[in-house]
């Protein structure tokens, strides 16, 4: 039995408060005859994820911005 390294992908928003990264990592299923050569992403179960990362993102600079009393202008 062997272990792979988890197969990495990130996502960056450069916004006016911070650069914010959202990095998914998935690990492979061990198996008792060996691995499989490729691990696919599950693209259509990962996309909702990021979606709500670039949301999240763009509520936390809205907050900070109406913290310091400024208008928020997007990214």
């Amino acid at each position: 039995m062997t272990s792979k390294t988890p197969k990495r992908q990130s996502w960056s928003i450069s916004g006016c408060y911070a650069t914010w990264r959202l990095t998914i990592a998935i690990d492979p299923p061990e198996y008792e005859d060996g691995d499989p050569d490729t691990l696919d992403w599950p693209e259509e179960k990962i996309r909702p994820l990021v979606d709500h990362f670039g949301q999240v993102v763009d509520y936390c600079e809205i907050a900070r911005e109406f913290e310091r009393g400024g208008v928020f202008s997007g990214r």
